[in-house]
C-alpha cells in the first residue's frame, strides 16, 4: 500500500490513517511522515538516499508493507519506482493532495495549463532546460511559460532563478516561492526571479513561474499556440524518440509533438536538444525534440536554445550551484 501524505499533518482524523495501517508489518518513509502518524502500529523503516537499498528491504519484507509519501505519490513521486519494482498491479493507492495543486491554490490560479518540471534527482541544467521559453520582443529577454518547479536541497529556488536570469529570463518576471505547504510555518513569497535569486529559501518548496496574465483565457493544455504545435509536429524527425512524461503534457511521441506549451503530446522544441532527466515534464526519461525548425515567438526549452549538448547550459549551471 502506498498512502499519500499533504503538508505537515494529515487531514481530519488521525484515525483515518491509522485505519488504513491497522493491517501493516512495516512502515516505510521519511521521518517527517513517520513523525505525523506515530505512534504506527507497526515497524518502520526511515528513507534514505539509496532507494534500491530501501526497494530491497522492502521486497524482503514478507508482511504487509505501507510506503508513505508526500502528496500524490503517482506525481514526481515514489510510486513510478514501486511499480517498476513490485508491479503496478501489487500496489494500493491512496493518494493526497500534491504540493503543485496547493501552491496554485494558494494563489487562487488554475494550473491546467501550466508546465510542471521537477528538479530532484537531474542537475539543475537538466531541471532548466525543461522550462519552456519564448522571446519578449524587449530587449532580446525570455519570457517563461507559466511553470511549477519541484525545487530540491540541490536545486533550491534561488539557484534555479538564478539560472533563467543567466540564460536570458525576464529578471522582473513573476515568480512565487511557496514554501513548506501545509505546515504551520508555510509561507508564499510572491516576487520576482531577480528577488528569488537574491534569497535563500527554504528547500521544501514549489518555485511558480507565471505571465503576465497566469489566468488562460480558455481552459487547454494547448498553450499559448496549438498551431505552432501542430508546425513543429510535422517538422519532426521520425526517428525522434520519447518516452513517457508525467506532467499535464501527456505522453512524448515521434516527430517531437508539442506539448503542455503547443500542441498535443510530446515535447517542444525548436532546434534538436534533449529532454532533460528522468521523469521530465514533456517527454519522458529519454525523449528528444524532434523539430528543427523555430518560429519567432513560439515557446522553446532553454535546452533547444544551447543545442544539443547543453555545454554552455551546465557550464553556467554549475557557475551557480
Amino acid at each position: 500500500m502506498v498512502l499519500g501524505i499533504p503538508g505537515g499533518a494529515p487531514p481530519g482524523p488521525p484515525d483515518s490513517y491509522h485505519g488504513l495501517l491497522a493491517g501493516a508489518d512495516l512502515v516505510v518513509g521519511g521521518q517527517r511522515h513517520l513523525a505525523a502518524l506515530d505512534p504506527l502500529p507497526a515497524r518502520t523503516l526511515a528513507l534514505h538516499g539509496d532507494l534500491e537499498e530501501t526497494l530491497d528491504s522492502i521486497a524482503a519484507e514478507s508482511g504487509t508493507v505501507c510506503v508513505l509519501a508526500s502528496g500524490d505519490p503517482g506525481y514526481f513521486g515514489i510510486l513510478r519506482a514501486l511499480a517498476a519494482r513490485f508491479g503496478a498491479g501489487s500496489l494500493e493507492v491512496h493518494p493526497a493532495v500534491s504540493s503543485v495543486s496547493l501552491a496554485f491554490a494558494r494563489l487562487g490560479l488554475p494550473w491546467d495549463d501550466a508546465v510542471v518540471v521537477s528538479a530532484h534527482g537531474r542537475s539543475l541544467a537538466d531541471a532548466v532546460r525543461a522550462i519552456p521559453a519564448h522571446p519578449s520582443g524587449v530587449g532580446g529577454e525570455l519570457r517563461l511559460a507559466k511553470s511549477a518547479v519541484l525545487v530540491s536541497p540541490e536545486n533550491p529556488p534561488e539557484a534555479v532563478a538564478s539560472l533563467l536570469v543567466e540564460l536570458g529570463a525576464a529578471p522582473g518576471s513573476r515568480a512565487v516561492v511557496c514554501s513548506r505547504l501545509g505546515y504551520p510555518e508555510e509561507e508564499v513569497t510572491d516576487t520576482d526571479l531577480a528577488g528569488v535569486a537574491a534569497g535563500r529559501w527554504d528547500p521544501l518548496s514549489v518555485l511558480l513561474l507565471l505571465p503576465p496574465d497566469p489566468v488562460a483565457p480558455v481552459a487547454s493544455l494547448a498553450t499559448p499556440s496549438a498551431a505552432a504545435g501542430a508546425r513543429l509536429y510535422a517538422a519532426g524527425t521520425a526517428g525522434a524518440a520519447a518516452g513517457t512524461g508525467e506532467a499535464p503534457a501527456g505522453t512524448g511521441g515521434a516527430g517531437g509533438g508539442a506539448g503542455a506549451a503547443g500542441g498535443a503530446s510530446g515535447p517542444v522544441g525548436g532546434a534538436s536538444g534533449p529532454v532533460g532527466g528522468t521523469a521530465g515534464s514533456h517527454g519522458g526519461t529519454a525523449g528528444s525534440h524532434g523539430g528543427t525548425t523555430a518560429h519567432p515567438g513560439e515557446p522553446r526549452h532553454f535546452g533547444a536554445i544551447f543545442g544539443r549538448d547543453d555545454s554552455e547550459l551546465s557550464h553556467r549551471a554549475g557557475m551557480i550551484t
